[in-house]
Protein backbone atom coordinates (compact mmCIF):
# COMPACT_ATOMS: atom_id res chain seq x y z
CA UNK A 1 0.00 0.00 0.00
CA UNK A 2 1.04 3.37 -0.60
CA UNK A 3 1.17 6.43 1.59
CA UNK A 4 -1.92 8.19 1.80
CA UNK A 5 -0.27 11.11 -0.25
CA UNK A 6 -0.99 11.52 -4.19
CA UNK A 7 0.11 14.92 -6.08
CA UNK A 8 -2.87 17.43 -6.76
CA UNK A 9 -5.45 15.01 -5.02
CA UNK A 10 -8.56 16.16 -2.99
CA UNK A 11 -9.01 15.37 0.51
CA UNK A 12 -11.83 13.01 -0.68
CA UNK A 13 -9.25 11.06 -2.61
CA UNK A 14 -6.99 10.78 0.08
CA UNK A 15 -9.48 8.91 2.04
CA UNK A 16 -9.49 6.10 -0.22
CA UNK A 17 -7.33 3.11 -0.57
CA UNK A 18 -4.16 3.82 -2.59
CA UNK A 19 -2.41 1.00 -4.37
CA UNK A 20 1.26 0.80 -6.21
CA UNK A 21 1.32 -2.15 -8.42
CA UNK A 22 5.01 -3.39 -10.18
CA UNK A 23 5.86 -5.87 -12.94
CA UNK A 24 5.34 -8.51 -9.82
CA UNK A 25 1.40 -7.82 -10.05
CA UNK A 26 1.15 -8.52 -14.26
CA UNK A 27 3.79 -12.00 -13.31
CA UNK A 28 1.23 -13.16 -10.65
CA UNK A 29 -1.64 -13.44 -13.45
CA UNK A 30 0.61 -14.76 -15.64
CA UNK A 31 4.72 -15.91 -15.99
CA UNK A 32 4.60 -14.88 -19.39
CA UNK A 33 4.70 -10.99 -18.27
CA UNK A 34 8.39 -10.41 -18.25
CA UNK A 35 9.74 -9.52 -15.11
CA UNK A 36 12.14 -6.27 -15.40
CA UNK A 37 14.76 -8.03 -15.88
CA UNK A 38 13.86 -10.52 -18.66
CA UNK A 39 12.50 -7.58 -20.27
CA UNK A 40 15.69 -5.96 -20.64
CA UNK A 41 16.82 -9.23 -21.89
CA UNK A 42 14.05 -9.11 -24.68
CA UNK A 43 14.63 -5.59 -25.42
CA UNK A 44 18.26 -6.63 -26.16
CA UNK A 45 17.50 -9.73 -28.05
CA UNK A 46 14.42 -7.81 -29.92
CA UNK A 47 17.15 -5.13 -30.88
CA UNK A 48 19.66 -7.86 -31.90
CA UNK A 49 22.38 -6.51 -29.81
CA UNK A 50 24.97 -8.40 -28.02
CA UNK A 51 24.42 -9.99 -25.22
CA UNK A 52 26.95 -7.89 -22.97
CA UNK A 53 25.28 -4.95 -24.12
CA UNK A 54 24.08 -4.57 -20.49
CA UNK A 55 26.78 -6.11 -18.73
CA UNK A 56 28.41 -2.14 -18.26
CA UNK A 57 25.04 -1.19 -16.51
CA UNK A 58 25.06 -3.69 -14.01
CA UNK A 59 22.61 -5.51 -16.25
CA UNK A 60 19.92 -3.25 -15.59
CA UNK A 61 18.00 -1.57 -18.94
CA UNK A 62 16.68 1.19 -16.45
CA UNK A 63 20.50 2.37 -16.04
CA UNK A 64 21.35 1.36 -19.51
CA UNK A 65 18.28 4.02 -21.12
CA UNK A 66 18.54 6.39 -18.96
CA UNK A 67 22.40 6.29 -20.27
CA UNK A 68 20.96 6.72 -24.01
CA UNK A 69 18.41 9.30 -23.22
CA UNK A 70 21.26 12.06 -22.12
CA UNK A 71 23.23 13.69 -23.74
CA UNK A 72 27.30 12.74 -21.74
CA UNK A 73 29.38 15.75 -21.81
CA UNK A 74 32.37 13.72 -22.67
CA UNK A 75 30.74 12.38 -26.10
CA UNK A 76 30.79 14.19 -29.33
CA UNK A 77 27.86 15.75 -30.76
CA UNK A 78 27.59 12.59 -33.24
CA UNK A 79 28.11 10.13 -30.58
CA UNK A 80 24.70 11.75 -28.38
CA UNK A 81 22.57 11.72 -31.66
CA UNK A 82 23.15 8.24 -32.18
CA UNK A 83 22.78 7.34 -28.40
CA UNK A 84 19.08 8.81 -28.43
CA UNK A 85 18.70 6.95 -31.73
CA UNK A 86 19.13 3.82 -30.00
CA UNK A 87 17.07 5.18 -27.22
CA UNK A 88 14.43 5.40 -29.72
CA UNK A 89 14.38 2.15 -30.85
CA UNK A 90 14.69 0.95 -26.94
CA UNK A 91 11.50 2.12 -26.12
CA UNK A 92 9.64 0.66 -29.52
CA UNK A 93 11.09 -2.20 -28.10
CA UNK A 94 9.92 -2.21 -24.60
CA UNK A 95 6.19 -1.89 -25.92
CA UNK A 96 6.52 -4.98 -29.10
CA UNK A 97 7.91 -6.96 -25.92
CA UNK A 98 5.03 -5.84 -23.48
CA UNK A 99 2.13 -6.38 -26.40
CA UNK A 100 3.33 -9.64 -27.26
CA UNK A 101 3.81 -10.80 -23.97
CA UNK A 102 -0.12 -9.71 -23.45
CA UNK A 103 -0.71 -11.14 -26.57
CA UNK A 104 0.02 -14.59 -25.38
CA UNK A 105 -1.84 -14.32 -21.96
CA UNK A 106 -4.90 -13.76 -22.93
CA UNK A 107 -4.53 -16.20 -25.81
CA UNK A 108 -3.43 -19.20 -23.01
CA UNK A 109 -4.27 -17.61 -19.40
CA UNK A 110 -8.10 -18.01 -18.25
CA UNK A 111 -8.97 -14.98 -16.10
CA UNK A 112 -8.44 -15.39 -12.51
CA UNK A 113 -10.80 -15.36 -10.17
CA UNK A 114 -8.63 -13.40 -7.71
CA UNK A 115 -8.15 -10.92 -9.81
CA UNK A 116 -11.93 -10.76 -10.41
CA UNK A 117 -12.73 -10.57 -6.90
CA UNK A 118 -9.83 -7.99 -6.81
CA UNK A 119 -10.71 -5.30 -8.97
CA UNK A 120 -14.17 -5.91 -7.50
CA UNK A 121 -13.50 -4.61 -4.34
CA UNK A 122 -11.47 -1.62 -5.24
CA UNK A 123 -14.08 -0.58 -7.34
CA UNK A 124 -16.04 -0.70 -4.73
CA UNK A 125 -14.07 1.10 -2.26
CA UNK A 126 -12.89 3.36 -5.41
CA UNK A 127 -9.16 3.49 -4.71
CA UNK A 128 -6.60 4.89 -6.33
CA UNK A 129 -4.13 2.61 -8.15
CA UNK A 130 -1.05 3.48 -9.17
CA UNK A 131 0.92 1.46 -11.75
CA UNK A 132 4.00 1.50 -13.27
CA UNK A 133 3.00 -1.84 -15.93
CA UNK A 134 2.07 -0.52 -19.69
CA UNK A 135 -0.42 -3.89 -20.37
CA UNK A 136 -3.75 -3.78 -20.02
CA UNK A 137 -4.28 -6.76 -18.61
CA UNK A 138 -5.84 -4.46 -15.00
CA UNK A 139 -8.13 -3.20 -17.63
CA UNK A 140 -9.47 -6.02 -19.29
CA UNK A 141 -10.48 -7.79 -16.16
CA UNK A 142 -12.14 -4.78 -15.01
CA UNK A 143 -14.53 -4.86 -18.73
CA UNK A 144 -15.40 -8.28 -17.68
CA UNK A 145 -16.96 -6.74 -14.67
CA UNK A 146 -19.60 -4.91 -16.34
CA UNK A 147 -19.17 -1.71 -14.78
CA UNK A 148 -17.76 0.41 -17.27
CA UNK A 149 -17.93 0.28 -20.94
CA UNK A 150 -15.22 2.37 -21.80
CA UNK A 151 -11.14 2.56 -20.53
CA UNK A 152 -11.35 6.33 -20.70
CA UNK A 153 -13.49 5.72 -17.31
CA UNK A 154 -10.75 4.48 -15.25
CA UNK A 155 -8.01 7.06 -16.38
CA UNK A 156 -8.11 10.03 -14.88
CA UNK A 157 -6.62 12.12 -17.15
CA UNK A 158 -7.90 14.06 -20.62
CA UNK A 159 -7.70 11.57 -23.07
CA UNK A 160 -9.19 11.54 -26.87
CA UNK A 161 -10.28 8.74 -29.46
CA UNK A 162 -10.03 9.02 -33.16
CA UNK A 163 -12.57 8.02 -35.96
CA UNK A 164 -11.46 7.74 -39.33
CA UNK A 165 -13.25 10.02 -42.27
CA UNK A 166 -15.54 7.92 -43.63
CA UNK A 167 -16.35 5.67 -40.37
CA UNK A 168 -19.28 7.65 -39.38
CA UNK A 169 -19.96 8.85 -35.73
CA UNK A 170 -19.91 6.57 -32.50
CA UNK A 171 -22.27 6.43 -29.68
CA UNK A 172 -21.19 7.86 -26.11
CA UNK A 173 -20.66 5.62 -22.99
CA UNK A 174 -23.44 6.02 -20.90
CA UNK A 175 -21.47 6.23 -17.86
CA UNK A 176 -20.43 3.60 -15.54
CA UNK A 177 -22.57 1.18 -13.35
CA UNK A 178 -21.28 1.78 -9.77
CA UNK A 179 -18.50 2.82 -8.62
CA UNK A 180 -14.76 1.88 -10.28
CA UNK A 181 -11.32 2.73 -9.28
CA UNK A 182 -9.08 5.68 -10.64
CA UNK A 183 -5.98 3.66 -12.71
CA UNK A 184 -2.65 5.99 -13.14
CA UNK A 185 -0.46 4.79 -15.35
CA UNK A 186 2.84 6.18 -14.08
CA UNK A 187 4.72 4.69 -17.38
CA UNK A 188 2.44 5.35 -20.04
CA UNK A 189 0.54 2.01 -21.76
CA UNK A 190 0.48 -0.33 -24.67
CA UNK A 191 -3.05 1.99 -25.69
CA UNK A 192 -1.68 5.08 -25.49
CA UNK A 193 -0.50 7.28 -27.95
CA UNK A 194 0.87 10.83 -28.40
CA UNK A 195 2.83 12.58 -30.88
CA UNK A 196 6.68 12.02 -29.24
CA UNK A 197 9.12 14.03 -27.39
CA UNK A 198 8.97 16.58 -30.13
CA UNK A 199 5.24 17.60 -29.88
CA UNK A 200 3.86 20.62 -28.05
CA UNK A 201 3.34 20.04 -23.95
CA UNK A 202 -0.41 20.63 -25.23
CA UNK A 203 -0.22 17.50 -27.42
CA UNK A 204 -3.43 15.18 -26.49
CA UNK A 205 -3.04 11.95 -25.91
CA UNK A 206 -4.46 9.07 -27.68
CA UNK A 207 -6.77 5.90 -26.59
CA UNK A 208 -5.88 3.85 -29.33
CA UNK A 209 -7.13 0.47 -27.56
CA UNK A 210 -10.63 0.39 -26.25
CA UNK A 211 -13.31 -1.83 -24.78
CA UNK A 212 -11.09 -4.72 -24.66
CA UNK A 213 -12.21 -8.51 -22.17
CA UNK A 214 -10.10 -10.58 -21.03
CA UNK A 215 -9.42 -12.81 -23.92
CA UNK A 216 -10.63 -10.09 -26.89
CA UNK A 217 -7.19 -9.87 -29.18
CA UNK A 218 -6.61 -6.30 -31.00
CA UNK A 219 -7.75 -5.99 -34.75
CA UNK A 220 -4.71 -7.63 -36.58
CA UNK A 221 -3.38 -5.53 -39.08
CA UNK A 222 -4.09 -7.82 -42.00
CA UNK A 223 -7.94 -7.33 -40.96
CA UNK A 224 -7.70 -4.08 -40.89
CA UNK A 225 -9.08 -1.57 -43.94
CA UNK A 226 -6.67 0.36 -45.57
CA UNK A 227 -7.71 4.05 -43.47
CA UNK A 228 -7.61 1.58 -40.15
CA UNK A 229 -4.09 0.62 -40.95
CA UNK A 230 -3.20 4.40 -41.38
CA UNK A 231 -5.18 5.85 -38.29
CA UNK A 232 -2.27 6.08 -35.84
CA UNK A 233 1.26 6.65 -38.56
CA UNK A 234 1.59 9.89 -37.50
CA UNK A 235 2.06 9.03 -33.62
CA UNK A 236 3.89 6.65 -31.09
CA UNK A 237 3.37 4.93 -28.52
CA UNK A 238 3.03 6.48 -25.14
CA UNK A 239 5.96 4.23 -23.02
CA UNK A 240 7.88 5.72 -20.81
CA UNK A 241 10.76 3.60 -20.45
CA UNK A 242 12.04 3.26 -17.41
CA UNK A 243 14.47 5.40 -16.89
CA UNK A 244 15.84 7.63 -14.20
CA UNK A 245 15.01 10.96 -16.46
CA UNK A 246 11.80 11.40 -17.27
CA UNK A 247 11.17 14.96 -17.51
CA UNK A 248 10.77 15.44 -21.38
CA UNK A 249 7.79 13.03 -21.20
CA UNK A 250 6.32 14.83 -18.05
CA UNK A 251 5.71 17.78 -19.79
CA UNK A 252 3.41 16.97 -21.89
CA UNK A 253 -0.04 19.07 -19.89
CA UNK A 254 -2.72 15.53 -20.33
CA UNK A 255 0.14 13.22 -18.05
CA UNK A 256 0.38 16.05 -15.28
CA UNK A 257 -3.14 16.56 -14.80
CA UNK A 258 -5.01 14.65 -12.45
CA UNK A 259 -8.96 14.97 -11.32
CA UNK A 260 -11.07 14.36 -8.84
CA UNK A 261 -13.37 11.85 -10.48
CA UNK A 262 -13.32 9.48 -13.99
CA UNK A 263 -16.73 11.62 -14.97
CA UNK A 264 -14.63 14.93 -15.06
CA UNK A 265 -12.17 14.06 -17.82
CA UNK A 266 -14.29 11.80 -20.65
CA UNK A 267 -12.58 10.61 -23.73
CA UNK A 268 -13.04 12.59 -26.88
CA UNK A 269 -13.78 12.06 -30.47
CA UNK A 270 -11.37 13.66 -32.38
CA UNK A 271 -11.41 13.66 -36.26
Amino acid sequence: MAKRYAPSMSVEELERPNVILGSGFSRSISEDMPTMAELGKQVIDRLALPETTLMTFNNNLEQWMSFLAVDQPWLSHADNLENRAWFARASAAVQECISDSEAKVIETTPLPDWLLRLVWTWCDQKANVFTFNYDTLLERALMELNRLDTFGDLYPMPLEWRVNAGDGGRFGSEGTRGEVLSLYKLHGSINWAFGGLDAPPSDRILLTGDFLRWSQPPLREEAMSPRERSMYDDVVPLIIPPTLTKGPYYTNLSLRASGDAPERHSTRAVS
